[in-house]
């Protein structure tokens, strides 16, 4: 789990640490399921379909194939987002925590907010809202930081439900806006939009992605074309 989550945003050029979850994207299906997804970053398309190998306790496997080239295995452990919050040298506790009510299509559910202070004294908050009735778990994410030198924001909260259509099924998705911005001698800002499912393996069915650095700008466009899921 990428802690400082904006630091390493703006560190990693081809892919970002979102969208984030609190439940497991992989936990809720059996081997074999598989998912294909097509990716464009400035006009390039790639291709790689991932597939869930085993599930251990703790860990799972997930074969990576891409077209040309030989195929990677990936043992990942899920981590809650708000988990690895507070882990250990994180440099976070948890603060404050409140109830409120938050619509998911046509219904009002429950939703825990919480927020997660510095352990040391530092303009740094985060305020995360959850639900188990949210596909992924994370309603909303708010965060702030700022110093003598870098003022950094982001925001990411859902948007409303959306059905897409994926290798000829319909699929009701969150759709999740999320907006992040670092201000220092030059302003970089990551404008995107993500589109979350539990029926989908790994939970991500589309993404739209613009990266703004100084004035030049990078897109990048995934949809999964096809999947397959299998029960535990």
């Amino acid at each position: 789990m990428i802690i400082v989550l904006l630091a390493a945003l703006l560190a990693q050029q081809d892919e970002l640490p979102f969208p984030v979850f609190e439940h497991d994207p992989w936990g809720g299906f059996g081997a074999g399921s598989s998912v294909i997804r097509l990716t464009v970053v400035a006009k390039i398309r790639t291709e790689e379909t991932l597939t869930l190998q085993a599930a251990d306790k703790g860990s799972k496997t997930i074969l990576i194939a891409r077209p040309g080239k030989d195929d990677e295995e990936a043992t990942v452990k899920f981590v809650a987002f708000t988990d690895g919050l507070v882990a250990p040298g994180s440099g976070y506790q948890q603060g404050g925590k409140s109830n409120k009510q938050v619509a998911i299509g046509d219904k009002r559910v429950k939703a825990l907010v919480r927020e997660f202070m510095p352990t040391q004294l530092s303009l740094n908050l985060w305020r995360v809202t959850t639900t188990a009735d949210m596909p992924g778990g994370i309603f909303e994410v708010v965060w702030k930081a700022e110093d003598d030198e870098v003022k950094s924001d982001v925001t990411y909260g859902m948007k409303g439900m959306e059905t897409l259509k994926v290798g000829g099924a319909a699929v009701e998705c969150a759709k999740i806006d999320m907006t992040a911005t670092e201000t220092k001698k030059k302003k970089r800002k990551v404008e995107a939009t993500y589109w979350i499912s539990e029926k989908v393996p790994g939970f991500l069915v589309r993404s739209r992605i613009k990266d703004t650095f100084d004035k030049v700008t990078v897109e990048t466009a995934m949809d999964v074309a096809k999947f397959e899921a299998k029960k535990p």
